[in-house]
């Protein structure tokens, strides 16, 4: 695995490869894998309702704020 980051980071770029690697992240939690190593994620669907507030504080990556948002987006406006 490291051998792949390295020859990742190599040929993208580190901004390159933490943008891949956070778009696989992404796509992989909306579609429901991972739900066994981050239950607090899939939490989220239950706890924000439309008309919610939610506050993201110290966002690192803003993966939290990133599925709040599409949770939201479909009924609230949302901005960042």
């Amino acid at each position: 695995m490291k051998l792949i980051r390295k020859i990742l980071v190599k040929i993208l770029g580190l901004k390159g490869y933490l943008r891949l690697v956070s778009r696989i992240y992404i796509i992989s939690i909306s579609m429901g894998w991972m739900r066994q190593k981050y239950p607090e994620l899939f939490f989220l669907k239950k706890l924000v309702k439309p008309g919610s507030t939610v506050l993201d504080i110290g966002a690192n990556l803003a993966y939290y704020s990133f599925l709040c948002q599409f949770q939201l987006a479909r009924t609230e406006r949302f901005t960042q």
